[in-house]
């Protein structure tokens, strides 16, 4: 029963959800907005039910390395480094993959940046 419960209230989402969000031309490209982001995922949406609004969590500036470090020898027989290739992303996401995503964007808008990114 439970179980049924949460299938319907999880169900009655936005029909444009997304996995992740962020304040930022709707392209992709161009600055974020960390700021309004991480306010826009901590709102309850207009198309987001509670336990959506419950489920979405703000990912900071993490690093997450995504390369490794290691010393090359040169025919000169100097060190030089390959330093580690990190992976920074701030932005909103979600397992439930319930984000709405047309709400995100109107609220990333209405803010001050040009719209929202999600994917």
């Amino acid at each position: 029963m439970k179980l049924a419960i949460f299938t319907i209230l999880l169900g009655s989402t936005s029909v444009l959800a997304g996995c992740n969000c962020k304040c930022q031309d709707p392209s992709g490209t161009g600055p974020q907005w960390n700021d309004l982001t991480q306010r826009a995922c901590g709102t309850q949406l207009p198309g987001e039910n509670g336990a959506c609004a419950l489920n979405k969590q703000y990912h900071g500036d993490q690093h997450h390395q995504v390369g490794t470090s290691q010393d090359v020898a040169r025919p000169d027989r100097s060190i030089k480094r390959n330093h580690e290739l990190t992976h920074h992303h701030n932005q909103c996401s979600s397992s439930f993959c319930c984000i709405d995503s047309g709400g995100f964007n109107d609220w990333c808008k209405a803010n001050g940046a040009p719209g929202a990114y999600c994917w």
